[in-house]
């Protein structure tokens, strides 16, 4: 028996450092609703089940919608936290995370064929795509960016469909 996926809607933590208020801060984006919290560390079973961590995500945000919170951790010390290295931990201990902004989402389905069709078969997703004082720094980026345009163009082969990429809100299905 294939063993379960364990699931962790709670934090998505950017590994790199990016262009916030100074180069080497980073930024967590912490679920804090009950109904997203509640799900840490449940196992998902997915023999036979292609599409079992896709369904397991969208039943809370359907259910309950989420809040979570932008949070930022400011380096204070680029001996011990260097920009250019980021497997070295930045220890909450020593540098906390700041919240500096709350994100209420409504109930919702976080993901339906239709809309993944529309979005996620024919938009591509670039680092390098934003303002230029909130792109991701450090010596990995270029690499990214390579990677994430040979990966679009790649998806867009197999898909059948050229990639998209929006210059304006508007352009977004």
């Amino acid at each position: 028996m294939p063993t379960p996926v364990r699931f962790s809607p709670s934090v998505q933590i950017s590994e790199e450092p990016l262009g916030l208020r100074r180069a080497e801060d980073r930024a967590v984006l912490q679920a804090i609703a009950a109904g997203l919290t509640a799900l840490t560390g449940t196992h998902v079973h997915t023999s036979g089940q292609p599409d079992a961590v896709r369904e397991a995500m969208n039943k809370a945000p359907s259910a309950h919608g989420g809040t979570c919170e932008l949070r930022v951790q400011l380096a204070v010390d680029l001996e011990k936290q260097p920009v250019e290295d980021a497997t070295v931990e930045r220890k909450e201990a020593e540098t906390p995370f700041v919240t500096v902004a709350t994100l209420d989402v409504s109930p919702q389905p976080a993901w339906t064929p239709t809309e993944s069709h529309r979005t996620e078969d024919s938009l591509a997703f670039n680092i390098s795509h934003g303002l230029a004082a909130h792109q991701p720094l450090g010596i990995i980026i270029p690499a990214r960016r390579e990677t994430h345009v040979s990966s679009a163009q790649r998806r867009g082969q197999v898909n059948g469909c050229p990639m998209h990429e929006p210059t304006a809100l508007a352009e977004v299905p």
